[in-house]
């Protein structure tokens, strides 16, 4: 008893009587409430809870129900014997069927995603993803997009290169719930068997053909090394015919073969060669989709830095062709460490091609600067104490000042575009474009190449770098590489390093009438081909009389490594041959093509027409495959021959015949 407050002890008594006073009315109600709910069956009490919340369970209820669960689930020996039984048989049949599992790439890719969230593979995906099939772990490459298990269980490869259809031809609604719809709509026999449904970029998007995409794979280090203990040189090689010269393909522009020769042939009626001018065109310089992603460029492809990141912005909302005139712009940007333990943009400075400086400005990180690198950035305390500008103000200039065909040049430009979050499909990068190092992965700095070939001492002051001084730098290293070769500065492709003794030497003319017979794309290397990596397994080769010509060099490597090769007359006589002989190699490649008959018949009915013989002629080659086999059709997108503003994806459809789609 608190004898300080008896007020408050004399309140607590009458409570109390209170609660005692009430127990006998609270009961009687409780008792009432049991026998409602027993009678109705269903109650609710007045509180708004159930009445089966307010009533406890009796030990002996709580006893029947815990009895009841337990002899449930519960299994007779003979039953669980076969349940274990069961699932051992279950589980050697997964064992015995190959898988394939799309990883976050591939899911990225499906159609039946929305268009605004869906990726697309490249023909190179395709490549890696046929590669393993084959060769198992002897691959030189794996997948990126997805895993495949059990490559030994695949009882062959089916690959059906379907040229010149695109997702334009099947569907003309871009809601991508449709697109799947439409696909099978138009295909019901081949969708109906086709476990993935994924997008394509077409090569014609990037000026390249189809068949180069898919069958061309650069020489790695170790078959390099083979062919020069074998043939001295790479040029003896390819003139033995074990390997040929062939040229990456990138962005969009005018770099094909036809374009070139009519620059070859506009050189040659020139009188005077001007030693100013370029000696090859801006655009073989430009990198790859792959190159981007392989380099870590902001890009919007699953995997790479910005995508779906609400604060990476393009630099132009839409983008006109590149040119061998698109003006070049180089980008620097320094940077400072932040709170967020990240270097975020403090300097950006902008340089146009007659090293004039367009744009320069300070930036005000959104984060408190804990290290300002100043022996790196040249960034002080003082220098950002009154500026007001932001990333977005950057980036809003950024747009205005860039024309949509701009060619961004840089050192490491990747790290940049990252610092100012925007996205840029052409790009050339003087820490690739030149290397020293003989390992293409392993970069010379900018300070290294700017004192060799341009003999220019830069950041060399303790007051740290100048964003203008390097970006002038970078882009007087891709000048000057223009003036002489796609070699040059490069030792990898055969250039000279300055340091090297005998520097002094002439270098020898480049031989463009040689290139231009085997120019496909911009980047020049030395290739091998998917027939030569599976030379050891038995190859049937189908192409009809009209896409034979498309082959060019990698016909003569055909020739030699294919077991069985038939030149038909027409799609359905492939697919009848083909049917014929797939289940007697390991390998069956077929190449239609459905281009010319597509853009002849517009009218609807038509080409419904023509869709239901594909159809019919997929579906034939499918049945002829055995089971366990990969089929995999590829639909290139549209061809060359479309105007680059009309060009659209194509997609592939594969699946692992006869597989149990549960396992």
């Amino acid at each position: 008893m608190n004898k300080k407050f008896p007020r408050r002890n004399k309140q607590y008594k009458t409570n109390n009587k209170r609660k005692l006073s009430a127990i006998p009315g609270i009961t009687e109600r409780n008792n009432g409430n049991q026998k409602k709910f027993k009678g109705s069956g269903s109650w609710t009490a007045s509180n708004g809870h159930s009445a089966m919340q307010l009533m406890p369970k009796s030990p002996s209820e709580k006893k029947q129900v815990e009895v009841s669960r337990r002899t449930k689930y519960r299994l007779s020996d003979d039953e669980y014997a076969k349940v274990k039984q069961r699932k051992k048989e279950h589980d050697k049949m997964k064992l015995a069927w190959p898988r394939i599992f799309l990883g976050v790439i591939g899911d990225c890719c499906d159609l039946n995603l929305s268009a605004n969230k869906r990726s697309s593979l490249y023909m190179g995906d395709i490549q890696s993803i046929l590669m393993c099939a084959l060769l198992g772990n002897k691959s030189p490459t794996s997948p990126r997009w997805a895993r495949v298990l059990r490559t030994k269980k695949i009882s062959h490869v089916v690959t059906v290169v379907v040229e010149g259809m695109s997702l334009d031809e099947v569907t003309t609604n871009e809601d991508s719930q449709n697109v799947v719809k439409d696909i099978t709509d138009a295909l019901p026999r081949t969708s109906s068997v086709m476990q993935f449904k994924l997008e394509l970029l077409a090569p014609s998007k990037y000026n390249a053909g189809p068949l180069e995409e898919l069958l061309n794979i650069p020489l790695s280090k170790t078959s390099e090394n083979s062919l020069k203990a074998d043939f001295t040189s790479l040029d003896k090689a390819r003139e033995s015919g074990q390997t040929y010269l062939s040229y990456a393909s990138i962005f969009p522009g005018a770099n094909s073969k036809v374009e070139f020769k009519k620059k070859l042939k506009a050189d040659n009626d020139k009188d005077v060669e001007d030693p100013m001018q370029p000696k090859f065109d801006r655009l073989s310089l430009l990198l790859s989709p792959q190159d981007m992603y392989e380099h870590n460029y902001p890009s919007p492809v699953p995997g790479s830095p910005g995508y779906q990141d609400p604060e990476f912005v393009f630099t132009h909302e839409n983008y006109s062709e590149v040119k061998a005139s698109s003006p070049m712009f180089a980008v620097d940007c320094e940077m400072c460490l932040t709170t967020i333990r990240q270097n975020e943009l403090t300097s950006i400075s902008v340089v146009n091609e007659n090293l004039e400086l367009v744009y320069h400005k300070l930036v005000k990180p959104r984060n408190r600067i804990i290290n300002y690198l100043t022996q790196y950035s040249g960034i002080t305390q003082q220098m950002l104490a009154n500026v007001t500008t932001t990333l977005q103000d950057v980036q809003q200039d950024l747009k205005k000042l860039l024309p949509p065909d701009a060619i961004l040049v840089g050192h490491s430009l990747n790290g940049d575009l990252r610092a100012i979050k925007m996205m840029h499909p052409y790009v050339i990068d003087s820490s690739l474009a030149y290397n020293l190092t003989y390992i293409r992965k392993k970069r010379s700095s900018l300070k290294v190449l700017s004192k060799l070939f341009l003999g220019e001492v830069i950041q060399d002051s303790t007051c740290g770098h100048d964003p203008t001084e390097d970006a002038g730098a970078s882009l007087k290293l891709i000048q000057l590489k223009l003036k002489h070769d796609i070699t040059f500065g490069d030792v990898i492709l055969g250039g000279k390093n300055p340091n090297d003794e005998d520097q002094q030497e002439q270098e020898p003319a480049v031989d463009y009438k040689r290139e231009a017979e085997s120019y496909t794309g911009p980047t020049l290397t030395y290739v091998s081909n998917l027939f030569q990596h599976a030379e050891t397994l038995r190859v049937a080769f189908l192409t009809t009389t009209s896409c034979l010509e498309n082959y060019g060099d990698v016909m003569s490597l055909i020739g030699k490594k294919v077991s069985h090769l038939e030149v038909l007359s027409c799609n359905k006589e492939l697919s009848l041959k083909a049917a014929e002989v797939s289940m007697n190699v390991d390998f069956t490649y077929v190449h239609m093509q459905m281009n010319t008959k597509l853009r002849q018949n517009q009218a609807p009915e038509t080409r419904q027409h023509h869709f239901k013989k594909l159809d019919k002629q997929l579906q034939r080659l499918y049945n002829g495959a055995a089971a366990k086999a990969l089929i995999l059709y590829i639909f290139s997108g549209s061809s060359l021959d479309v105007a680059a503003e009309q060009r659209a994806n194509g997609f592939v459809m594969f699946a692992i015949k006869g597989q149990p789609y549960a396992i």
